[in-house]
């Protein structure tokens, strides 16, 4: 779920991931639906966000990408963060590089007990 896409980008991750994605972007401004939504997801991947945050008010575990200098709340280093404990933590490296956050992010998937869709 993108937080708020621009114009081309869902047709855009479509075209990359080869098959047809569901857009829940309707409910960027319908806070308590897309609360109701990511309480129903067994897994949950995304940038730091509002989503981020509603995923952990229901008291759900998610995989955050975090860019580079982080947020205060995603701490310099680390895994984790004291305030997301139960998020797992992939950083952007210096230079606005992905390629290593992105590349543990896909171990990360590969290992996890229930099938990411």
């Amino acid at each position: 779920m993108q937080r708020l896409p621009e114009s081309g980008e869902v047709e855009l991750f479509q075209s990359v991931l080869g098959r047809e994605v569901t857009d829940f972007s309707a409910l960027n401004e319908d806070l308590e639906g897309m609360l109701a939504l990511l309480a129903l997801l067994d897994e949950y991947v995304g940038v730091s966000n509002t989503n981020m945050h509603l995923r952990a008010g229901v008291g759900k575990a998610a995989a955050v990408l975090v860019a580079h200098p982080p947020e205060w709340r995603w701490m310099h280093t680390g895994e984790r963060s004291p305030w997301f404990a139960e998020f797992r933590v992939f950083r952007q490296s210096k230079g606005n590089d992905w390629r290593n956050a992105l590349k543990e992010l896909v171990q990360y998937i590969n290992n996890a007990k229930r099938k990411f869709v």
